[in-house]
């Protein structure tokens, strides 16, 4: 196993196999009117639906998601939830298609796929009381403060 790989990978395939098994294909009405209070989280619609709906199903997938999403410090470090999230559904819609089992080479394709996505740098514009700033930008590592009256122009240009 590759250093800072998901949890054991054959662990984590059999865990797919559990999770796809939880889900459910929602077909015709999307929902009854007496499910309305059921917990549920639902991917797509049509053949390409993935559902886990019940209380059961829908820990099961959430901690899945978070316990996969942690097991690789460079993917939980660069990649959203959302984002694994998002893959791990595409790779159940694929494995439940083909009516098979989840194998290493899936969460092998599934970890590259994730580790080759472009990093995109944010830069995150939020206000700060109680403390005062005497010039245009002050920066502590990779975090910059800006003095909103002496770096107008500067943002206004930035954004």
């Amino acid at each position: 196993m590759k250093k800072n790989s998901f949890f054991g990978k054959q662990e984590s395939a059999k865990a797919v196999d559990e999770v796809l098994s939880l889900s459910v294909k929602i077909s015709g009405k999307l929902f009854e009117k007496s499910d309305k209070d059921t917990p549920r989280r639902s991917f797509g619609i049509g053949d390409s639906n993935v559902t886990f709906q019940g209380l059961l199903a829908y820990n099961a997938f959430s901690e899945f998601v978070e316990k996969l999403y942690h097991a690789n410090k460079e993917i939980s470090n660069t990649v959203s939830i959302k984002t694994l999230e998002v893959k791990l559904v595409i790779l159940l819609r694929q494995i439940g298609k083909e009516n098979r089992k989840c194998n290493l080479t899936d969460l092998d394709k599934l970890e590259n796929e994730l580790l080759a996505l472009p990093l995109v740098s944010q830069e995150i514009i939020y206000q700060i009381a109680g403390g005062t700033c005497n010039e245009a930008q002050i920066c502590f590592g990779s975090f910059k403060v800006y003095n909103k009256n002496l770096s107008e122009a500067l943002l206004t240009s930035k954004y």
